[in-house]
């Protein structure tokens, strides 16, 4: 009892020390979170006196120039607790005076820099067709890809042996596209040359020239977010939990520390949305503010670049000539975020005969859509023109629309206007598109409208009204409306009804009217397995004359093969064809299905069997030479790649099990999973009484150098041993076991008792 009561007189005294005059070095908490300092205070004239420099390194704000200490009770709307029992300061100060921070929400785009290997890939289509009363025609789609870390050729063409256009020119051969391409992942470019494609925006049309380009790239860094993120903001005065709704769905919750807060959200919704920030903090009081957003990727980040730069010979004639290339063409594109809310875009082109320059800008209008305009000159053989387009979009939940309209005076003229040996499509000169969608929700269904108006050169006009309806009727049923109307105020109608089967496909029955005829078509549809199977489809139409169909598509693991008839009343056309590809890498030839875009081979250094799981899902085994090919990648995107090491023997030592792997567009990469086959021998030493040798000691085999030490009854592990085996077991004392033939302990079994004298 006299132990306490002299504690608390102890601390009695302490605390009139402090009030009346104190030197002391207390921790320092600022808002309930400790900051790590342990500072120098000073009580003077009954006030708490702090040095500027630890108010700083507290990241409170101070005046640049303060060199006296600072009375910190004295401060407007500041508070000050001494707690001796713990020696610490708390300042409870207003939540704008500390540093704030930035919460990252959304999916997590980690850079993954791809993984290069060399090969070669070839794709092939086959094509054969034979028409009631005409000649069969057979037709050879080829690309051709070789690829490494100097980047990948292209080439693709068309074999038509019994189409004259081709057989003009004496090969029976049409080239398309020759191009290399070289793409740079730190600085987002594309280097390509050959046969290239030029930018172009929504205002701008894009050609095809004979040179090359260097063009931004975006998609090689799927880890940068091109347009604006949404933004929400708050404060906190202690430590808080903030929970974020997006209409309507949770999609965070994080713990903040006091004072300012923002949350960059990348959404999951693309248009008009709503946000909702609920605060909880310690004692379960909550706060909440609602606030809207909108969110297109028709804008950039700030300060964001992206354009393109081709020159080169204009080509003439694609898909008709293999080679025809004309007046050289240079042209640009570019477009950079200024703002949040404001991005620029600029565009020219030249030639011989024609100049064109053009700027336009895309405005967002906060949460109630996006503007854009641009107005672009040409000059074209002394002629001058104009082309003014201007457009809005808002995109909700509910409710969407859009519309556009392109102005272009009589002399206006871009890089397609420019004479050809062929003839050119002079361009209309005005297009209009108005669009919208209403979404009554799950059981109301959608309903859609559009309307597109056409001006031609000659003073043609085209005028199409259209408006839809769908939704599902009941859980696997969907219907479907359609109404068209034309200037000459022509309507058809069309109504389809589909019904899933599931896995085995669906049945439509589409009813269509217009044009003084109707049409009443039956169809039943199978899709074929993406990992292998057979599908099908069967279509009859009633009319005047009956139209019947009938088609069947098998998958295997190294090609797609479909054939089949379709036709009305006598004239039927009877076709088959073949696609696939042969991969080759790692020293193979591989038969797939068509590679698309990016694919992988699995090594698992010879290892047949081996299970391999793609995100998880199993698609296949490696073959007898340990080989997998999977050639549906999409590029750039780090993929899981795994192997199931349950499934393989025991005697196999697996280096890993699983691997994140990105590849470049239109490449290849191999997969490695090291395997090697492990001889294991478990043996029990004794010594020449027969007891087992004692825990920890040393065994040496002086063939192989290996070492192991000796377990609980004498156990060693040897891993990998030669052909002849001669240990040498150190301690006290030491010991040899004879030399002995492997081949033969491992005939008599895995565990083998050994006398070491």
């Amino acid at each position: 009892m006299k132990t306490a009561v002299a504690v608390v007189v102890a601390l009695a005294c302490l605390t009139r020390t402090l009030s009346a005059n104190a030197d002391l070095y207390l921790e320092l908490v600022v808002n309930g979170v400790p900051t790590g300092l342990v500072i120098n205070v000073v009580e003077q004239d009954g006030h708490y006196r702090l040095d500027p420099d630890d108010l700083r390194a507290a990241r409170l704000p101070v005046a640049a120039d303060a060199t006296e200490r600072v009375a910190v009770d004295q401060l407007e709307g500041v508070t000050v607790t001494y707690d001796a029992l713990r020696q610490r300061l708390e300042l409870a100060v207003p939540p704008a005076w500390l540093p704030s921070h930035t919460l990252r929400v959304g999916t997590a785009r980690e850079r993954t820099a791809p993984t290069i290997s060399s090969g070669a890939i070839f794709n092939y289509d086959v094509y054969a067709a034979a028409p009631t009363g005409s000649a069969t025609s057979v037709s050879l789609w080829t690309e051709g890809r070789a690829f490494g870390r100097w980047g990948t050729l292209t080439t693709t063409g068309l074999a038509q042996p019994a189409a004259s256009s081709v057989r003009a020119s004496g090969r029976g051969w049409l080239r398309y596209d020759t191009t290399w391409s070289l793409a740079d992942e730190d600085r987002a470019l594309t280097y390509a040359a050959g046969d290239v494609t030029t930018g172009a925006l929504a205002w701008t049309t894009a050609v095809r020239l004979g040179g090359v380009t260097i063009a931004r790239n975006f998609r090689v860094r799927p880890d940068i977010v091109t347009y604006p993120l949404p933004q929400f903001a708050g404060q906190a005065a202690v430590p808080t939990t903030v929970d974020l709704f997006v209409n309507g769905a949770r999609v965070t919750s994080e713990a903040v520390a006091p004072g300012p807060f923002t949350i960059n959200q990348e959404p999951f919704v693309n248009g008009a949305g709503t946000a909702t920030i609920v605060t909880t903090d310690a004692l379960g009081r909550q706060t909440s503010s609602t606030m809207s957003f909108y969110v297109t990727n028709a804008l950039l980040q700030r300060g964001l670049g992206d354009y393109s730069v081709s020159a080169g010979a204009m080509r003439h004639g694609f898909g008709l000539r293999s080679f025809g290339y004309g007046a050289p063409a240079v042209t640009a594109t570019g477009r950079r975020g200024l703002t949040r809310r404001l991005t620029v875009e600029g565009h020219a082109e030249a030639t011989g005969m024609l100049g064109l320059g053009g700027a336009g800008v895309t405005v967002g209008a906060g949460r109630f859509g996006v503007v854009s305009f641009s107005d672009t000159v040409s000059r074209f053989d002394d002629r001058g023109g104009q082309q003014l387009a201007v457009g809005y979009g808002y995109t909700a939940p509910r409710f969407s629309v859009n519309l556009q309209r392109l102005q272009r005076s009589t002399g206006f003229a871009d890089l397609t206007q420019v004479p050809t040996a062929g003839a050119r499509a002079p361009l209309p000169r005005r297009m209009d598109q108005a669009t919208g969608a209403l979404n009554f929700g799950r059981r109301g269904g959608t309903l859609g409208v559009g309307y597109f108006g056409i001006d031609s050169a000659d003073g043609r006009a085209t005028r199409l009204l259209n408006v839809s309806y769908n939704r599902a009727v009941r859980e696997r049923t969907t219907l479907y409306v359609s109404l068209t109307r034309d200037r000459a105020a022509a309507v058809s109608a069309q109504a389809q009804l589909t019904v899933s089967l599931g896995p085995q496909g669906n049945v439509s029955l589409v009813t269509t009217r217009g044009g003084g005829h109707a049409a009443v078509r039956t169809q039943y549809n199978r899709s074929v397995p993406t990992d292998g199977g057979v599908g099908w489809n069967i279509g009859y139409a009633s009319g005047a004359t009956p139209y019947r169909q009938v088609d069947a598509s098998w998958r295997s693991a190294y090609a797609l093969a479909s054939g089949g008839i379709y036709g009305s009343g006598e004239a039927q056309t009877r076709w088959g064809s073949v696609a696939g590809s042969a991969v080759i890498m790692d020293g193979r030839v591989l038969p797939a299905n068509r590679v698309s875009d990016a694919f992988v081979l699995i090594d698992t250094d010879g290892q047949p069997g081996v299970p391999v799981l793609f995100e998880n899902q199993r698609v296949g085994e490696t073959d007898r030479r340990g080989h997998l090919l999977v050639p549906w990648v999409n590029a750039y995107y780090p993929a899981k790649y795994q192997i199931d090491p349950l499934a393989l023997s025991p005697d196999l030592r697996i280096g890993t099990v699983e691997q994140r792997v990105a590849v470049r567009a239109r490449s290849g990469a191999v997969v490695h999973f090291p395997i090697a086959v492990s001889t294991s021998l478990l043996l029990s030493l004794v010594d020449a009484s027969g007891a087992p040798l004692t825990l920890g000691r040393v065994a040496l085999d002086r063939v192989t150098g290996q070492q192991a030490v000796v377990g609980w009854d004498g156990l060693v592990y040897l891993e990998n041993p030669g052909e002849r085996l001669d240990l040498h077991v150190a301690g006290a004392p030491a010991c040899d076991v004879a030399p002995i033939d492997v081949t033969r302990l491992r005939r008599d079994g895995r565990s083998i008792t050994l006398t070491c004298r």
